[in-house]
């Protein structure tokens, strides 16, 4: 069974949703990359770690035991994981923005 929409639910719905269309419009380049800066984004941040410690076990392999190498290497899971995530929330506030 299909339900009818009466015309005068159309137009409330299509009002609803345009309203809804241009806030998304209205709101400022600022506000969209200090919502998406409070996330976590969990999923990049968790694939640059995998990949930095990848490429830190790789570069470690090679290296002599030193201390300090060992901090250095400890380094680049954390900065790779943050470099993506800026990536990340650089393609998602311009890809909306060229549109």
């Amino acid at each position: 069974m299909h339900k009818i929409i009466m015309p005068r639910h159309r137009t409330l719905i299509r009002n609803a949703a345009a309203s809804r269309i241009e806030q998304y419009h209205n709101t400022s380049f600022n506000q969209i990359k200090a919502k998406l800066e409070q996330r976590t984004h969990l999923f990049i941040v968790v694939l640059g770690m995998l990949i930095g410690s990848s490429i830190a076990l790789g570069i470690g392999y090679h290296l002599s035991s030193n201390l300090l190498n060992y901090t250095l290497l400890s380094l680049i899971p954390v900065a790779l994981a943050y470099s993506l995530r800026k990536v990340y929330i650089h393609t998602l506030t311009h890809t909306r923005f060229d549109e």
